[in-house]
């Protein structure tokens, strides 16, 4: 047991630096994947190139990669034009029992959405850890900009279902029913099915999913991959019917302790009869 705790501490602070490292990487990818294309996009591939991880470089032909540059350019400009804004999606490493779906060691996986007025795309980088330079980029996608009404107005619903959560674990905290750990629980976890909203009107219906954080989850990572998702509060449903119920059995209980207290009274009061 002595030798575990030292090995176990060990262990999480090796985890925890090394998330550090990590976030710290992340926050330099979106500069680095922007500074990476607008030099592309101006032209100037010899600073382009020097933010790429290109290996052996005495093995690398410079107008080779300078021409696929330049098609890559044209694709950019085609697609998204000369002004672009990019926005941070996900950075990600894949550790799996299938060595296909493994991220390379020393690797990192990011995704940068672009976008100009119209479209928007994501771009797929994979990223050196040591070098922080681009090993192979790619375009995933292109889609027109959908309109956000829809989707801000299910965040108010979903903002709506939270603070329905919240506020029946309020009552229940203000409540002297029994067993409160079982309504605290059931309004937790009991959010189930879930209903996500995705921007550009694309709603799914998940049955068996459930919501744990009060029935609510959200994400905002540009157009790609922003959602709303609330579970139905069945468990505070549940729990609102029971505290109903306890304040109605409260009251009869207390209006027959008035009635009851009454019938005393008058009893006291009654005149004693004559013998």
């Amino acid at each position: 047991m002595k030798k575990v705790v030292p090995i176990l501490s060990l262990t999480l602070l090796i985890c925890f630096f090394g998330g550090c490292q990590f976030i710290s990487n992340v926050f330099k990818y979106k500069s680095k994947t922007r500074d990476f294309v607008n030099d592309v996009i101006q032209q100037k591939y010899d600073q382009a190139i020097s933010l790429m991880d290109i290996g052996d470089a005495q093995n690398v032909n410079a107008d080779t990669l300078k021409a696929k540059l330049a098609n890559f350019r044209k694709v950019i400009i085609e697609n998204f034009g000369e002004k672009i804004d990019y926005t941070y999606i996900s950075a990600k490493k894949t550790f799996s029992t299938n060595s296909a779906e493994n991220t390379p060691p020393g690797k990192t996986l990011v995704y940068i959405e672009i976008s100009n007025t119209e479209n928007y795309g994501d771009l797929k980088l994979l990223f050196d850890d040591n070098s922080l330079k681009i090993e192979s980029l790619n375009i995933v996608n292109k889609e027109p900009i959908p309109g956000m009404f829809t989707f801000w107005l299910f965040g108010l619903l979903t903002c709506c279902i939270l603070a329905f959560n919240i506020y029946m674990l309020v009552q229940v905290k203000r409540s002297s029913i029994n067993k409160k750990w079982v309504k605290y629980l059931l309004i937790i976890v009991l959010n189930v099915p879930t209903i996500v909203f995705a921007p550009g009107n694309n709603m799914n219906f998940d049955l068996l999913s459930f919501q744990f954080l009060l029935g609510v989850s959200f994400n905002f990572g540009g157009y790609s991959d922003s959602i709303f998702a609330f579970g139905l509060p069945i468990g505070s449903l549940i729990v609102w019917y029971q505290l109903k119920k306890w304040v109605r059995a409260i009251r009869v209980q207390e209006s027959s302790d008035i009635q009851s207290d009454s019938v005393n009274n008058n009893e006291e009061t009654l005149p004693p009869e004559n013998s």
